[in-house]
């Protein structure tokens, strides 16, 4: 197992990997990060509107999921940020 520490994140632009989602991923999954990430939704809004959509598009109809840190402005996050860019 890789023990480096990933850098922190720099800036809204830095890609899903950054230094908060590996903290947060790592009370979750004993798996590395760098392997479950691709399976995974983390990171910014706008990286993770086309997965979303990708998902709609292919059929999907319900999505399940948890936030990785107790905190009720992910869901702000997501409300405001990320559901109005979806569409059937």
């Amino acid at each position: 197992m890789n023990s480096a520490r990933p850098q922190r994140s720099r800036g809204h632009d830095d890609p899903a990997g950054s230094y908060l989602c590996h903290q947060a991923f790592q009370r979750f999954s004993h798996n590395p990060y760098e392997q479950a990430a691709p399976m995974y939704l983390m990171g910014h809004p706008e990286n993770l509107i086309p997965r979303f959509q990708a998902r709609i598009d292919a059929g999907v109809e319900e999505l399940t999921f948890n936030l990785m840190v107790p905190d009720p402005k992910q869901l702000d996050i997501f409300a405001r940020d990320i559901r109005p860019h979806l569409h059937r």
